[in-house]
Parts: C-alpha cells; structure tokens; sequence
C-alpha cells in the first residue's frame, strides 16, 4: 500500500469537505426537533451555547474526515464514484457503529439519538467516498 499525499485531488477534498459541512447542517436542521427531545436538550440550552466553537469544530472535522477518507480512495485503489462509495460505506460502518455504538449503551443515550448521531456520518462518507472516488 502506497499513500502520497501529492497525488491527492485537493479540490475534491475540498468539495468533499464542504459537502460534508453543508449535509451536516441540512441533515440537523431537519431533524432538530427529534434530535434535542432524544438529547434532552431545549432551544435554549442549545442558543446560550457557544455555537462559535461547535460550528468551528464541525467544519474541521468535516476537513479531518475528507482528508482521511481521501487517503483511503486512493490506497485502496477505488477507480471511480461507486468504489468511493463503498470505501465511504465501509468507513461510516466503522465510524458510527463499531465506535459509537458502546459509547450511546453504556451512556445510556437511547436509541433513537444513536440513529439521528449516527446517520450524519454515515450519510457524509456516502457523500464524500463517492466525490472523492469519482472526482479522480
């Protein structure tokens, strides 16, 4: 296996990054109500908090997950959107499931908050393996 970030499109990466951030946003606007009753949080919790950092920490970790994501494209090879697709598949099963899963059961965070948590990732290393595998 060979990674040389050199030969990553930056662009994509970009785009990728950018999408994520945007889906991120479209994706808890829609489900904001359902997400604050399964986080037991209220509107106003959530508008005296400092969105200043959570907004600056979601952009880079949309950065963070293109970036990875992007090296992953490229070392396994993944040749167009469909390949990127299924290595953004594989990623989001791995990130939302096998890394969150443990960690909403034993936080005793119920079910439906892991399903509204964990479809945002999933749903961004869709978006992004498939920018990334088809934009080569």
């Amino acid at each position: 296996m060979s990674i040389d970030l050199g030969e990553l499109n930056w662009l994509a990466v970009v785009v990728a990054a950018v999408a994520a951030y945007v889906l991120g946003a479209v994706y808890y606007m829609a489900l904001a109500k359902p997400w604050m009753a399964a986080a037991k949080l209220t509107r106003e919790q959530i508008e005296g908090s400092d969105n200043k950092t959570a907004y600056g920490l979601a952009a880079l970790a949309s950065v963070i997950g293109a970036v990875v994501l992007a090296i992953l494209v490229q070392a396994t090879g993944a040749a167009d959107a469909a390949e990127g697709l299924l290595v953004g598949l594989i990623v989001g099963i791995i990130v939302t499931g096998v890394g969150q899963i443990p960690n909403y059961a034993f936080q005793y965070r119920g079910a439906k908050l892991f399903v509204i948590d964990a479809g945002y990732p999933l749903l961004q290393m869709l978006l992004g393996g498939a920018i990334l595998g088809g934009w080569q």
